[in-house]
């Protein structure tokens, strides 16, 4: 369907709104999905207005974030670690 035909309502969010599987399908849509994609995550545990991150998911993201480091000084992010 046209992006013309489509109905206003079905357009309100902005591309940050997607879900992972919408954006991975976007991104196939434009020819631009990579041949390997890896998704990171940290599950959110106060999602209040202003609410800093609660100490365990601060201690995920440096985990993760140090993860991440290990991985790109490999030059393969996808590596699994060993």
């Amino acid at each position: 369907m046209p992006v013309r035909s489509l109905p206003a309502a079905r357009w309100r969010g902005a591309s940050h709104a997607l879900g992972l599987a919408d954006a991975v399908a976007l991104g196939r849509a434009l020819g631009r999905l990579p041949g390997e994609l890896l998704v990171v995550g940290v599950e959110g545990a106060d999602f209040t207005p202003g609410a800093p991150m609660t100490p365990p998911v601060l201690a995920a993201v440096r985990r993760t974030a140090g993860e991440l480091r290990e991985r790109l000084s490999r030059g393969r992010l996808g590596a699994p670690r060993t």
